[in-house]
């Protein structure tokens, strides 16, 4: 039972990024998408998330890479799928103490999701807190804390407003 509501869950989600990609602002109109390429690179991301999620950030980290440089190569450098992806490779650069591999990405991540969404979507919230976390731990309260509080107060929005 328990894996065949993995598998479900794993299917819904694969299903929901592929709808993400082709619904997605940054596409570009009138161009097709590499379909086996962008299949390829959502389940190597979803590994690479679960491997992580699992506490395995070595097994993550060449699933995540490879999820990487399949998404920006068919889809550029500001995707939400390569900003999916690249926050998965902060995480993980963070949680194996490369913290000076993980700032630049965590930087990019935010950066793209910004552009992208807006300065108060969800998923900029998700990248503020995580950005936070990786300053915090570097001794760099001071940097930490505005992040922090822009990302509660697109929470506190979200939660009045809903998403």
């Amino acid at each position: 039972m328990r894996h065949g509501l993995a598998s479900i869950f794993w299917c819904r989600w694969l299903m929901a990024g592929l709808l993400a990609l082709v619904l997605s602002p940054a596409a570009a109109p009138g161009q097709a998408p590499q379909w086996e390429a962008l299949m390829l690179a959502e389940t190597l991301l979803v590994l690479g998330d679960l491997a992580l999620r699992q506490g395995q950030p070595a097994k993550a980290e060449p699933l995540l890479r490879r999820a990487l440089a399949v998404s920006e190569k068919s889809l550029g450098g500001e995707h939400p799928q390569v900003a999916r992806a690249v926050a998965s490779l902060a995480a993980v650069s963070r949680i194996q103490g490369k913290f000076a591999e993980a700032e630049p990405l965590y930087q990019w991540a935010l950066a793209v999701r910004e552009k992208v969404f807006g300065p108060e979507h969800p998923e900029v919230a998700e990248s503020l807190e995580a950005y936070a976390v990786l300053l915090r731990q570097t001794q760099r309260e001071a940097e930490a804390a505005p992040l922090g509080a822009r990302a509660r107060a697109i929470r506190a929005r979200l939660g009045r407003e809903g998403p």
